[in-house]
């Protein structure tokens, strides 16, 4: 009896082990696959890619729009801009951040004209190329956290005849990344400005106390 319930012990105890290996094997491929990651899988940084509405990398995605997106990796002080000119249709584009989920967002209205200019980059980064001179007047700046991140662009495309020349315009759309501007230093803070000395106050006489 008790040879039997020690060799039960033992068998559970190998059981139990054999478990714990294969979850610590298994840990890999249950890591979080969040919407950078199946982005990131498909569009490497600095390259626009078209997005499946299908569901297989981007969840919810409207099948009366075309997607796509440029993957950017803020770390190390880089930038990323995009730009080109979008067909005029309705059209929207997101900047989502891992470490931050979406920073923002645009609509048709904000570019009249169609011509989109953005550059994502961290605080530092964006002030170096405002100071650079590199930015364009009349783009869009967006701040976010480093790390990976991409720019999502969608685009009605309700009508069938009309989706090859969405999709080619935007194919056509430029995701460049650049280095961080060497040689430009940031503004030197203001001088702290003099502190006014106080006004002398007059000097009156004591009063002197009445005489009992």
């Amino acid at each position: 009896m008790t040879g039997h319930l020690v060799r039960s012990l033992i068998a559970g105890l190998l059981v139990a082990g054999i478990v714990h290996v294969l979850a610590i094997l298994t840990i890999p491929s249950a890591a979080p696959n969040d919407a950078t990651a199946r982005v990131l899988a498909v569009a490497r940084p600095g390259v626009v890619a078209l997005i499946p509405s299908d569901g297989s990398v981007l969840a919810d995605l409207d099948p009366y729009f075309l997607h796509a997106a440029c993957a950017f990796d803020l770390t190390g002080g880089t930038t990323t801009t995009l730009a080109g000119a979008l067909p005029d249709e309705v059209w929207t584009i997101a900047v989502v951040s891992r470490a931050g989920g979406m920073v923002a967002s645009f609509e048709q209205d904000a570019a009249p004209n169609g011509t989109v200019s953005l550059a994502v980059g961290m605080a530092d980064a964006v002030e170096r190329l405002r100071l650079a001179g590199t930015l364009p007047a009349d783009g869009f700046t967006v701040e976010a956290p480093a790390g990976p991140g991409f720019v999502l662009v969608r685009v009605a495309a309700a009508d069938i005849e009309s989706r090859p020349r969405i999709r080619a315009a935007l194919q056509a759309l430029t995701c460049a990344q650049a280095a961080r501007p060497s040689g430009v230093r940031p503004l030197a803070p203001l001088p702290p400005l003099p502190e006014e000395e106080p006004e002398p106050r007059p000097a009156f006489p004591l009063p002197v106390p009445a005489p009992r």
